[in-house]
């Protein structure tokens, strides 16, 4: 696989949430207050940066990733991780003075328990994940984080008119945003 360097001449462009995951697994059920042994873990998250990693696994087509991060270590780990994988990541936003966004989740065995995501830098970079389609025209397969602001989402559809669009949902509570 050839990899563009310009996310305007991938062939698949994910736009959306791109963060560090921790997730805590415990190995008991979870009560208010307990405290259970159990396994954390770090990875890459967000909706986007997860579609765009498992298809820069499984396809020999090109991905691109529009996301915002910020200007901290955890940001440069973030693009570096992506890189290595294969994306191409020239899209990304790095918003200073922001820290990249996480997201926090307590599983037991019997699944999740909680989660909290803190999106302050996509929320505070907006519109401005889309700034490299403001000069060009997309028309390969643009994947969406339905997650986005209305006014992200909707935006972006103008700038994709081209493209194929498929919208994604990360929850069934998220999904009835998208009608």
């Amino acid at each position: 696989m050839t990899r563009a360097s310009d996310p305007m001449l991938c062939d698949i462009l994910c736009l959306g949430a791109a963060h560090w995951d921790v997730i805590g697994h415990g190995t008991g059920n979870v009560v208010r207050g307990a405290d259970l042994p159990g396994r954390v873990k770090r990875r890459p998250g967000g909706v986007a940066l997860n579609l765009a990693l498992a298809m820069s696994e499984v396809s020999a087509r090109s991905v691109g990733l529009l996301a915002a991060v910020g200007d901290d270590a955890e940001g440069q780990a973030l693009v570096a991780h992506c890189t290595a994988q294969g994306i191409t990541t020239d899209g990304i936003l790095r918003l200073s003075g922001h820290a990249t966004d996480s997201y926090v989740a307590i599983e037991d065995p019997d699944g999740l328990v909680c989660a909290i995501a803190d999106t302050g830098t996509q929320l505070a970079a907006g519109t401005r994940i889309l700034a490299p389609l403001e000069h060009g025209t997309f028309s390969g397969v643009a994947v969406i984080d339905g997650n986005l602001a209305p006014e992200v989402l909707l935006r972006a559809l103008e700038h994709l008119a081209l493209a194929r669009i498929c919208l994604v949902a990360a929850s069934p509570a998220k999904a009835s945003r998208l009608a």
